[in-house]
């Protein structure tokens, strides 16, 4: 790399204005380090070149474009490349920067990518191509632990089945760090038409974002075990995601649901008898006309029923 800036100081009197030159000093600055000074160079460095890339030699989009299928892992093929749009330069350097590590730069060019995508005449391709690029932007998000932004793509994302996916994949990235969860402003809904796409149907339901989050977690909690000594509950995200948004007959249900699955698979009932004390607080705190909830019998389980299987298993 040393050898390429070299090469790039001593043409640059003559070259500099090129987007060929700007181009490979970006390369160059990737190449040479991971540090920050570097990587904002590159940075600086790929968005001039945009400017003079309609200009640009056929060398130039061929390289870019070879890049492009390197980083995706895909083949180039033989014939030479007519054209390269903004926006396919601006998902290049997006790939670049994720293969090399700043998530930052790659956060930056994509949003570049978003905004020349919605350009676009074609109303459904623009939709289309926004929305793999507000998905890879929550990847960006999330990668970054940077959840509010994150949220905030599934938001913009105009492909519902794709903000749905994302919101659910933040809801279970964030199982251990439930209280990050908590602080994300879940309100609203949207029209999930997954199943009119699939060709189920054409009428639209609605995806409300609070729901979809509770499911998704009640499915994660519900696909891990319970066996083994140490495992811990599984639930107690849920729980506690349940009882900050004041739903305690929620609480109270998931926390019966382990207590259950805790006595089948525990032999010390010592873990059943905690969530049956902690499953009788919440379904306490409920208003009076709600303490009750239903088992996955369907049965009506209410205080006196937990208090009673506290009273049989206490031996």
């Amino acid at each position: 790399t040393r050898v390429i800036h070299r090469v790039l100081d001593g043409v640059a009197s003559l070259l500099s204005h090129t987007a060929e030159f700007k181009f490979m000093r970006g390369l160059g600055h990737c190449a040479q380090s991971t540090s920050a000074a570097s990587l904002a160079a590159a940075e600086e460095a790929f968005f001039a070149a945009i400017n003079g890339l309609a200009t640009g030699s056929p060398d130039l989009v061929l390289g870019i474009n070879q890049l492009k299928h390197e980083l995706q892992g895909t083949a180039a093929g033989h014939s030479q490349p007519q054209a390269l749009s903004k926006l396919d330069y601006y998902r290049t350097i997006t790939l670049l920067f994720r293969r090399v590590g700043h998530l930052k730069g790659a956060v930056k060019f994509t949003l570049a990518a978003i905004a020349q995508a919605k350009g676009r005449e074609e109303v459904e391709t623009a939709a289309a191509e926004t929305g793999k690029l507000w998905t890879t932007l929550f990847e960006l998000f999330s990668d970054l632990g940077m959840w509010s932004e994150a949220y905030v793509t599934v938001l913009a994302n105009p492909i519902a089945a794709s903000s749905i996916a994302a919101l659910r994949t933040l809801a279970i990235g964030l199982v251990e760090n439930v209280s990050d969860l908590c602080a994300l402003p879940l309100v609203g809904s949207r029209d999930d038409d997954a199943n009119a796409s699939a060709g189920v149907g054409k009428r639209k339901t609605k995806a409300f974002y609070l729901a979809e989050v509770e499911n998704a977690l009640l499915w994660h909690c519900d696909h891990i075990s319970v066996e083994g000594h140490g495992v811990g509950n599984p639930y107690l995200p849920l729980y506690v995601f349940h009882t900050h948004n004041n739903k305690h007959a929620s609480a109270a249900q998931v926390m019966w649901k382990y207590a259950l699955r805790a006595r089948e698979h525990m032999q010390e009932n010592a873990e059943f008898r905690r969530a049956l004390m902690i499953a009788f607080n919440s379904l306490s705190l409920s208003p009076e006309g709600f303490r009750w909830l239903l088992d996955h019998n369907g049965d009506v389980v209410t205080l006196d029923t937990i208090k009673q299987n506290l009273i049989d298993s206490s031996g």
